[in-house]
């Protein structure tokens, strides 16, 4: 009986998203709800294609073509958030200095990323008044098949060691598959929620993207405990909840009583077989893989150049690594002008602490992950999706109140 309800339940409530994302309930127009849910559509190409980069980047043109044409389908268009010029004042500086530093082969090709990133984050800046949580449930569906696709691709691959992404380098799909994370944690049905965690989990531990499982368990944690609203407990729950509480305790007494070296072991598969702490090619003692020798390069590289850096994607080591570490990535590339991308994850960080608890979560993940990641300002599903939420959307409160005001 209670299963029969809660599978009715969660039927109810995919229906009642997937009637909200057609019928348009969300607040945002036709073109707006098309725009945003194909954001994850070039991720998508890129892995049933196994990789093709000419069909990511047509995919990748489409998107940004429907965002652009949701901003003039708009009968009122509101003036960009200054976060969002910051943004793109960041990368026209680069643009402009990489034009003159390198000539107009290097200039053309990070105009052509500034142009493309500014796109996206101009566009999506129109719709802050509808907040992120909207947003992010209209591209829910595509986030999780692409989710499944991934899944699919790493089983087909059947590579015993470290699966790679579709060929191509391991942590570029695990950065698409916490960008999908983020994106389904706003989901309403608990079943999409729920299959795509576990789905996207095992690939990264597949992928052995460890700053991306990592950052994706902030997001679960705040996204599906402290972030749920209060609930108010009758007698009958209380009664529950302590007696699952006490057997809970006293099994895993008993399991801690007849297996002594079960949390030896529990903590030995965390550090070795998750994290590979003392791994000889991807442990602590290879400086991170090789990503101790990129910082001190990033340092370097911002001491000798420490105004305006040397330009977008042009710090690499001897051997090609980039920089990871987007934080030191942004001042070897940017120099001092990197202070405005900086201060805008601040300012998101601030804004969300009090009025937008998952929101918060998302960020603060995101900050994580951007310590040990190589992508900074750019078109990957992670970090653009955590450049957005950085925007100033307005939270589920203000919304509720404006229309009220309006009835």
């Amino acid at each position: 009986m209670i299963a029969a309800t809660a599978f009715r339940r969660a039927h109810r409530l995919q229906t009642q998203a997937l009637c909200e994302l057609v019928s348009g309930t969300t607040g945002l127009t036709k073109m707006q709800r098309l725009a945003f849910a194909s954001l994850p559509l070039p991720f998508l190409v890129l892995t049933v294609s196994v990789g093709d980069f000419a069909l990511y980047r047509v995919a990748q043109a489409a998107s940004l073509c429907l965002l652009v044409a949701s901003v003039f389908w708009r009968r009122h268009p509101i003036w960009p958030s200054w976060q969002a010029l910051c943004l793109c004042l960041t990368l026209i500086t680069t643009s402009t200095h990489a034009a003159l530093l390198y000539g107009s082969d290097v200039g053309a090709l990070i105009l052509a990323k500034t142009v493309i990133f500014s796109g996206f984050i101009l566009a999506t800046d129109q719709a802050r008044r509808h907040g992120f949580n909207r947003v992010a449930q209209c591209t829910v569906p595509l986030a999780l098949i692409t989710v499944l696709a991934i899944g699919i691709a790493i089983v087909i691959a059947g590579e015993s060691e470290r699966a790679s992404y579709v060929g191509l380098h391991p942590n570029l799909g695990g950065e698409i598959l916490f960008g999908c994370i983020v994106l389904l944690c706003f989901a309403k049905p608990v079943l999409w929620r729920l299959v795509g965690y576990g789905v996207a989990i095992a690939a990264m531990l597949a992928l052995q993207s460890r700053a991306a499982l990592l950052g994706s368990g902030l997001v679960i944690i705040g996204a599906e405990v402290l972030a749920l609203r209060p609930i108010t407990l009758t007698r009958t729950h209380v009664h529950i909840l302590t007696s699952a509480a006490a057997i809970l305790t006293i099994g895993a007494t008993l399991t801690l009583l007849a297996f002594p070296h079960l949390v030896e072991a529990i903590t030995r598969q965390i550090t070795d077989g998750i994290l590979l702490l003392r791994h000889a090619d991807r442990g602590l003692g290879t400086g991170l893989v090789g990503r101790v020798e990129t910082w001190n390069l990033a340092l370097q590289t911002f001491l000798d150049h420490p105004f305006f850096g040397v330009g977008m994607d042009q710090v690499r080591t001897p051997e090609g690594l980039a920089i990871h570490n987007a934080y030191l990535g942004l001042l070897a590339e940017f120099g001092l002008v990197a202070a405005l991308p900086l201060l805008v994850i601040i300012a998101g960080l601030w804004q969300t602490a009090h009025r937008d608890v998952k929101r918060f979560f998302v960020l603060f993940a995101g900050a994580f992950v951007l310590f040990f990641n190589a992508r900074t300002l750019n078109l990957n599903l992670f970090p653009l999706i955590i450049w957005i939420a950085c925007l100033p959307w307005a939270s589920d409160g203000k919304m509720k109140h404006r229309q009220t005001q309006r009835a």
